[in-house]
């Protein structure tokens, strides 16, 4: 058996857990909402049409008429000219090139 001060001890902090649960319970609701909070102001800001980044596929394509960002025709144009100056330089890069006989000069092979 517990003597009455034991009891009240257990009583006593068995209200103090009650106290915390209850405290957590209300740290989580305040978390929600302003979780909840930042959506609603999320859905409610208004929407940027003016630059061409933001704006939807199908309005960015009517806008171009060409169907290239600016970004795309700088990649190409840039593409472009690499790949002209890497085929300009294909015979001097080539080492087998300059090692290799022509065909007419080479020794027939015969299978047999």
């Amino acid at each position: 058996m517990l003597s009455p001060a034991e009891r009240n001890k257990l009583l006593q902090a068995m209200g103090d857990e009650r106290a915390a649960g209850w405290a957590a319970i209300a740290r989580c609701a305040a978390g929600l909402v302003v979780i909840v909070l930042i959506a609603v102001i999320g859905v409610m800001a208004p929407i940027n049409v003016t630059s061409s980044a933001s704006k939807p596929p199908a309005l960015a394509a009517a806008a171009d008429p060409h169907g290239y960002s600016r970004a795309q025709q700088h990649r190409k144009q840039i593409f472009d000219e690499r790949r002209a100056r890497f085929e300009g330089d294909a015979g001097r890069r080539s080492v087998a090139s300059g090692s290799l006989r022509p065909a007419e000069e080479r020794l027939p092979v015969l299978l047999q």
